[in-house]
């Protein structure tokens, strides 16, 4: 029996207005489409899990194809340190929390630490993403996240004026707090 796999593309979008696609973002989502339905055709994934212990291994196949999208999209391929990989998730996570206070949606740092540690599993100890941020330093995030502008992807890493602010000015999120008094 196949599985039907539903297509990643909008229902609006059908494979021949990707081929007619003329904005980036349209062409970006049939691409992206296009490379999911691939990698669906090949079995679904980066591992493969042969065997009676199910043990997973790197699917050659699946590595061939991420390979190829990427020098076709010309990104060049790197191995990222574990702390790199930690700080991309982490340092996107506090620009976003900057940007909730800063438009408002949430009232207070110590709110985005609260729904974090209790509602994502954030690590408790660390007391939230934005606590966490003041015990690195805003000047430390803010100047990561603009090597991460110059070194990944301008498109995604443009600091919250909120954080830029703030690193500038010597300044955390527990003193903005404080002095909105809220």
């Amino acid at each position: 029996a196949s599985a039907t796999v539903a297509s990643p593309l909008p229902a609006s979008t059908t494979m021949r207005s990707c081929a007619h696609a003329t904005d980036r973002r349209a062409r970006s989502t049939c691409a992206a489409a296009s490379f999911v339905m691939r990698i669906t055709e090949i079995g679904g994934g980066y591992y493969r899990y042969d065997g009676a212990d199910r043990k997973r291994t790197p699917d050659p196949e699946a590595i061939a194809m991420f390979a190829e999208e990427a020098q076709r999209l010309g990104v060049p391929q790197r191995k990222p340190s574990k702390q790199e990989i930690q700080e991309r998730c982490i340092y996107a996570m506090i620009n976003e929390g900057a940007l909730l206070l800063e438009e408002g949606i949430a009232v207070r740092a110590s709110d985005i630490d609260i729904v974090y540690a209790s509602g994502y599993g954030f690590p408790r100890y660390r007391g939230g993403p934005m606590f966490y941020a003041d015990t690195v330093g805003l000047k430390v995030i803010y100047d990561k996240i603009m090597e991460f502008q110059k070194t990944l992807d301008s498109q995604y890493w443009q600091p919250a004026p909120l954080l830029e602010k703030l690193a500038r000015a010597g300044s955390s999120f527990a003193q903005w707090q404080a002095e909105r008094k809220v």
